[in-house]
């Protein structure tokens, strides 16, 4: 997986993690959202390995990550209303584009019941 500094992403898994290993978390930091998810988080340029494992050691699964520079070019936003208030991001590599994030125009964002924040749209879901 590469991961691009200063951009997260989410993981899925489908069995619960009772452990996570990071090789070098000086390369990139996790947070775990729930028994199902965490969230990668590009600590600086390099390469590190995950190893997931459930409740009982065994091993659910591993990742080999790389953490790039972020460049100017790797990022595309879209405006989606004539106010240029709302934007959608997708960021960019050689594979293509993935829809990253979210921001909901001022009026949008302040409605009662609107999410505060943004929406981080992090892949793989």
């Amino acid at each position: 997986m590469v991961l691009t500094q200063g951009f997260s992403t989410t993981i899925h898994s489908e069995r619960p993690f009772g452990k996570i290993s990071i090789t070098d978390p000086d390369i990139v930091d996790l947070v775990v959202r729930t028994d199902k998810s965490a969230v990668l988080i590009p600590q600086r340029l390099g390469r590190t390995n995950i190893d997931f494992l459930d409740e009982h050691g065994s091993l659910i699964g591993s990742m080999d990550v790389r953490v790039v520079r972020q460049s100017i070019t790797d990022r595309v936003i879209i405006y989606n209303r004539p106010s240029l208030g709302a934007y959608s991001a997708f960021h960019c590599g050689p594979n293509g584009c993935a829809h990253f994030e979210e921001m909901p125009d001022k009026e949008e964002a302040l409605s009662p019941g609107a999410p505060q924040n943004r929406i981080p749209m992090g892949v793989p879901q």
